[in-house]
This record gives structure tokens, C-alpha cells and sequence, in this order.
């Protein structure tokens, strides 16, 4: 099960390792446009200490998306699943050089897609390949954002606002930061892509709850905040 890490400082954290957490989305499937939002930092460095590469086995990395039910993207047949998958099979993270500080995890490009996860247990509708995308090494001292913004309509768009530059990966972000910028059209702490869009496919296009999950025992991720912004 997913644990809490308390700081000195009563920082609570969650801590995933190979597992998902779901929770409900407080307004259900009444939404059109929201936006996810994660506080994240990846285990596997600290400042001046040696590099570690992350490889994917055969499912994913890092997923943020949202879900029918409380079954995301790790679950085998969950009802409906539409999101973020960070990596895919034999994907490599490498870690920025030793003498780099804060270290940071540099994600193989074009390995990221917005897609969709039913029942059957099979992917429909994979939207296009996204940019490299830079992920904090540093928990507790360095944590970076990741948002993913979801639109319903004849066709799902979908856009995700990330670090992709060594000044953006290597600030902390605080709680303030984080949700500062989850209403905020082109968040200047992260890099604006151009969104991506592909049909749903069929169902009824129902969504109530937000899944965040990690694919990896060792390392793992530490989870600050989770947050969900309903914009009509």
C-alpha cells in the first residue's frame, strides 16, 4: 500500500512503488474542461551524488489521468481510463551528470502519449507522441509540477504543461506555486505545448475519479500534492 512519509516539518507525502492511487473527483463527471495537477519528485539522487538510470519494463512509467470508477490505468480492466503515460516498454530516464546540482531525470523523447484504457484491457485512440520532459531527482528539496489539461468534445484534447528546461527542473516549487498555477492558462513556471486531440472512440465519455500511478518498486516517487481544477 501506498505510505505517508512525515517530515520534521509535518510535510506529508505520499509514496508510490509499483501502484496507483485513485480518489474521487469532488464535482463527479459534471465537468467539460479540467485540469490534473501533480507536486512530484522522483527518488534516485540527491545533490552531488552519483547518477542513476530508471528503465521500464513492459507496462509504463509515470500516469495522471482520470477514470470510471475507482480502477485507473494500472488495473487489468478498468471500465475507462484517459490520460498521461510517461514512458513505455524498455524506456530509459537518465540522470543528469554527477557534477549537476540538483540532479534530474531526463525522460527518452517522444516516448509520452495521451491515450485511452477501457475494459477490454487494450489502448484505442493514442494521441500523438509528446516532447522530453525533465523530472526533479531531489524529493523533499526539489519538487516539480506536472498538470495535464483534459477537454470533452466530438474529440478528446488534451495538454500537458511540463519542465523541459534545466531552470525549470531544478526549482522547487511550492504548495502556493502549485496551485497558483493550476488556473492559470500558460503556467510561466512550465513549458506550454501545443495540444494534442484523437477520437474517443465509443462510450459515454464518463469520468469521476483521478488516478496517479508509478510503475517502479525502486525508485520510487513521492507524491506532495493532487489537485483537480473544473473550468466549465
Amino acid at each position: 500500500m501506498a505510505a505517508i512519509v512525515e517530515t520534521l516539518y509535518s510535510d506529508k507525502r505520499l509514496v508510490l512503488a509499483n501502484e496507483e492511487v485513485i480518489r474521487p473527483i469532488p464535482f463527479g463527471n459534471n465537468w467539460t474542461s479540467i485540469r490534473i495537477g501533480i507536486r512530484f519528485a522522483v527518488y534516485g539522487g540527491s545533490f552531488g551524488s552519483s547518477p542513476t538510470a530508471i528503465t521500464f519494463g513492459a507496462t509504463s512509467g509515470l500516469t495522471l489521468g482520470v477514470c470510471l470508477g475507482p480502477c485507473g490505468w494500472h488495473c487489468n480492466t478498468p471500465e475507462d481510463y484517459l490520460g498521461l503515460r510517461m514512458a513505455t516498454s524498455g524506456t530509459t530516464w537518465t540522470n543528469s551528470a554527477w557534477n549537476t546540482v540538483p540532479n534530474y531525470y531526463t525522460s527518452s523523447a517522444n516516448t509520452h502519449t495521451l491515450l485511452r484504457k477501457t475494459r477490454a484491457g487494450v489502448l484505442t485512440n493514442t494521441g500523438a507522441a509528446m516532447n522530453t520532459m525533465l523530472i526533479s531527482s531531489v524529493p523533499g528539496t526539489i519538487r516539480n509540477v506536472l498538470y495535464v489539461g483534459i477537454v470533452k468534445g466530438s474529440t478528446i484534447t488534451m495538454a500537458v504543461h511540463s519542465c523541459t528546461t534545466a531552470g525549470q527542473v531544478q526549482a522547487d516549487r511550492s504548495r502556493g506555486d502549485f496551485l497558483y498555477n493550476m488556473g492559470v492558462t500558460a503556467p510561466a513556471i512550465l513549458t506550454n505545448p501545443s495540444a494534442s486531440t484523437f477520437t474517443y472512440g465509443s462510450g459515454a465519455m464518463t469520468f469521476d475519479h483521478v488516478a496517479v500511478g508509478w510503475n517502479k518498486f525502486y525508485p520510487f516517487i513521492e507524491i506532495c500534492d493532487i489537485a483537480v481544477m473544473r473550468f466549465y
